[in-house]
């Protein structure tokens, strides 16, 4: 018999729609991901799902920024949270290694802003995109991250600056990049 992976699913599924209201309210661009509802293995919210994906094939077209959207898709299925990348907000990855030098840095350089733990241990530094010209894609977003309390599995994504304990202040990305570039491969160690 297949086990929950959440004690209280239906707990879950409102914590992960306020989640999605909240980044919405704050200007966020997300994204419903697919999601597992016990311990089989198995992906729901998109017929050909094998992991954590968008829920919609046609994703650079699904960005949502409308609450009232927002509300009428999370009210449906339990999907997780995706943030979608390179159209006003982007993510910084960090390694395993350099993730706690680099929060000791952007800490004691007063640069708060919303960093997410990833299940493998590295870090999404979360940055306001480069400016991009006309020629650009048009402002399309380009990529994505899962956000908590989006899970992968067992694992949750877990904030390590919660957007609330910044004030939804998200740092620039050349802000942000200045400082990783100073922090030792090993800083973490």
């Amino acid at each position: 018999m297949n086990r929950l992976l959440h004690p209280m699913p239906g707990l879950l599924w409102s914590e992960v729609r306020e989640a999605a209201l909240d980044c919405v309210r704050h200007g966020w661009p997300v994204l419903p991901g697919t999601y597992q509802l016990d311990d089989s293995g198995r992906w729901w919210g998109r017929r050909d799902a094998a992991g954590l994906l968008p829920a919609f094939p046609d994703w650079r077209d699904s960005v949502i920024t409308d609450v009232e959207r927002t509300d009428e898709i999370w009210s449906r299925r339990p999907y997780s949270l995706l943030l979608a990348c390179g159209s006003g907000l982007d993510a910084v990855e960090v390694s395993r290694e350099m993730s706690r030098g680099v929060a000791q840095r952007l800490d004691a350089a007063g640069i708060a802003g919303p960093r997410v733990l990833t299940p493998s241990f590295t870090t999404f530094v979360l940055v306001r995109s480069i400016e991009r010209t006309a020629a650009d894609e048009c402002g399309q977003p380009t990529s994505w991250i899962p956000l908590p309390p989006s899970t992968n599995g067992h694992r949750p994504y877990r904030w390590a600056s919660s957007p609330e304990s910044v004030d939804w202040h998200v740092p620039h990305m050349t802000t942000v990049t200045n400082i990783l570039r100073a922090v030792p491969a090993n800083a973490g160690a």
